[in-house]
């Protein structure tokens, strides 16, 4: 809680840029009308599509190493990315 309260009090007398958005000249209107395009509809779909099938796998990864290795597979990730 420390360091976050020292940095709420180190922003506390700083002036933040303009968003893009902003400096853009594009209301937020214009942004939330951007939902409803098709193309974005289309891009949204199969980037979940994407998440979904990444998150599948990785839930298994652990009971298939743990069958496969004899020890806890997550160990065996850890051990290796390390």
């Amino acid at each position: 809680m420390v360091p976050a309260a020292l940095v709420v009090v180190l922003c506390l007398g700083v002036k933040f840029p303009p968003t893009e958005r902003v400096a853009s000249g594009y209301s937020a209107g214009s942004m939330f009308r951007e939902l409803r395009k098709p193309l974005f509809i289309v891009l949204f779909c199969s980037m979940f599509l994407t998440a979904a099938s990444e998150l599948a796998p990785g839930q298994w990864m652990d009971f298939a190493l743990t069958r496969t290795v004899g020890m806890r597979g997550i160990l065996l990730l850890v051990y290796v990315s390390g």
